[in-house]
């Protein structure tokens, strides 16, 4: 959905046409972008502050495209552990029948579809080469596309659902149950942190498009790890885990996963931090062959080059620089 920039990178409407159907797409329950056919679609793009509440700037294109990178490669394993807990339901169903677990509500959801675009050589200096994050331009079920519809069921901060009551609450608890079912699927390894989406279907069929923030410390630093060490501790397992089958989450924090991630060290790239990165961009200003700041009503990309990228906060990339200096570090 379409709304006012967030913490670390602005979203924009455009168009996209696609010339032919992509090979991977051929197997996709549907098409999110019609062949030769003008498309509205969401792009997304990076950005920094020079300091908090100040003025946001792009960064060169080798940074953003590297954070597109980044975020295209979280949305390509939270699509796959969202696919996963919907087919274990649906295997469960079928090897139980009659059992608690098939006289429950089971909303629909599924994980917005997006993919990596590049400028060609044709669209100029500014932008040649320069790769953006595009997702299908989500509407709620009455059309608006502008967020109004959104729903924030469980956020990063804590594995608690926000939505309690009515459909929403229904739609977050089941969820809550993902999160407890992902958990164990990757032996404690990984979890979708963050659900939000919108309403994109009939209230007593919910169908959802949801949105998706980091999945621990697996695939992604952020501000996620504090969360996910204390998961279970404060997971509340509700009637779609005991129904399912799940085995409540034992609080035993010398036996914590994440714990026994620290100790393995990583091979996540190491990114620029946020101030050498400002430096780059206010010294290429200076040149005045660098990036401007963003006026409030800035342009979305151009249509026939369009691309677009979800990429982490300014507390992310420290912390990633920071962690490139503590060899097995996950977490702090």
């Amino acid at each position: 959905m379409l709304g006012p920039p967030g913490a670390f990178k602005t979203c924009h409407p455009a168009n996209i046409t696609v010339s032919e159907l992509p090979i991977k797409w051929e197997n996709l329950p549907f098409q999110p972008i019609p062949v030769s056919r003008r498309t509205q679609v969401a792009a997304k793009r990076y950005y920094v502050r020079s300091k908090p509440g100040g003025s946001r700037f792009r960064t060169s294109i080798a940074v953003e495209n590297q954070f597109a990178e980044q975020e295209i490669n979280l949305l390509y394993w939270a699509s796959s552990l969202h696919n996963l807990s919907n087919t274990h339901v649906k295997k469960y169903l079928l090897a139980h029948p009659d059992s608690d677990a098939s006289q429950l509500e089971l909303p629909e959801t599924r994980m917005v579809y997006g993919g990596l675009f590049q400028h060609g050589p044709e669209s100029g200096d500014k932008r040649r080469g320069l790769v953006i994050l595009i997702e299908e331009l989500v509407k709620d079920n009455e059309g608006n596309e502008r967020g109004k519809g959104f729903v924030k069921f469980i956020g990063n901060s804590s594995p608690v659902p926000r939505q309690r009551e009515g459909p929403a609450g229904v739609v977050a608890r089941y969820l809550s149950f993902f999160q407890h079912l992902q958990y164990e699927k990757t032996g404690h390894r990984a979890f979708i942190s963050d659900y939000q989406g919108a309403w994109t279907g009939a209230t007593r069929d919910v169908s959802l498009t949801l949105a998706f923030s980091d999945l621990g410390p697996l695939f992604g630093d952020g501000n996620v790890c504090t969360s996910f060490e204390d998961f279970t501790l404060y997971h509340p397992c509700n009637v779609y885990c005991r129904a399912f089958g799940l085995k409540p989450l034992l609080v035993d924090i010398s036996n914590d996963a994440s714990k026994k991630r620290a100790q393995s060290p990583t091979s996540e790239p190491e990114f620029p931090s946020v101030a050498d990165v400002i430096v780059e961009v206010l010294g290429n200003r200076s040149a005045k062959s660098g990036p401007a700041p963003l006026a409030a009503n800035e342009p979305a990309p151009d249509s026939g080059t369009s691309a677009l990228q979800d990429a982490p906060s300014t507390r992310k990339s420290r912390r990633l620089q920071d962690k490139s200096k503590k060899a097995g570090t996950n977490c702090k």
